[in-house]
């Protein structure tokens, strides 16, 4: 009896994984569309490694290929738990700092309108609180906080966003924990 109950609250709650005290699920609904967890990983700043948020990816079909991740048809879903607290005015250096390296220069002035709504409406976040990105093709769907934001609708955006993760990253180990299951 309790094996059967146990089985049954892990089948209820399905998560994958722990990283940092944050459970991961291994299947989420998104647009009515189920996505399966291809990766998670945490996010270190500073020289002292210190642990600012989980980030888990949520792909139609899982790869450890970067160019199959950005190409993947349908949404794709990229969560952000924060596990620390962290002021709005250093996660939005941080955000244009990102853009910067994983952008050129032409790119950034096509997506600045783009950019520039994304970071603003960054917050202060606080232990647990958590950014929920949909990339859509020509849209990006998020919420801040568990509040949803005015979507920005840009071709080729939502992509450019989710490469920030990818291309010149500043955390290879979380690049490497999103691309790893």
């Amino acid at each position: 009896m309790k094996f059967f109950l146990l089985s049954l609250i892990i089948s209820i709650n399905s998560y994958a994984l722990t990283l940092a005290k944050v459970d991961i699920k291994d299947k989420i609904i998104v647009h009515g569309i189920q996505l399966v967890l291809n990766g998670a990983g945490i996010r270190k700043a500073t020289w002292l490694k210190v642990k600012v948020y989980v980030g888990s990816l949520y792909l139609n079909k899982k790869t450890n290929n970067i160019t199959e991740v950005l190409n993947q048809k349908g949404p794709k879903f990229l969560r952000m738990h924060f596990v620390r607290d962290v002021g709005n005015e250093k996660l939005k250096k941080g955000w244009r700092e990102a853009f910067k390296r994983s952008l050129n220069t032409e790119e950034l002035k096509k997506y600045n309108s783009s950019i520039n709504q994304f970071v603003e409406s960054i917050q202060d976040m606080e232990k647990n609180d958590s950014i929920d990105l949909t990339f859509l093709e020509n849209k990006l769907v998020y919420k801040i906080k568990n509040i949803q934001q005015k979507d920005i609708n840009q071709k080729g955006f939502p992509d450019k966003l989710l490469s920030v993760w990818f291309v010149n990253e500043e955390d290879e180990g979380l690049k490497k924990g999103l691309l790893s299951l």
